[in-house]
């Protein structure tokens, strides 16, 4: 089952601000996104991508718990 996440807690997960992970998004330097609704959407980061996307950003490749 996939799991989403909010910004709040992909940030929490990544352990970086909320304010730059929406920077990096709207730059397009994200994990993969959902967005719910139109304009001002909801955005939602996919639990997996979250983890591949910040172990490609880890020296040795793995996620610290």
């Amino acid at each position: 089952m996939m799991q989403l996440l909010t910004v709040q807690e992909a940030a929490a997960k990544a352990r970086t601000s909320i304010r730059l992970l929406r920077q990096q998004i709207a730059e397009g330097q994200k994990p993969a996104v959902t967005r719910l609704g139109r304009g001002r959407s909801r955005i939602l980061i996919h639990e997996h991508c979250l983890e591949d996307w910040i172990r490609s950003r880890t020296s040795d490749g793995s996620l610290s718990a």
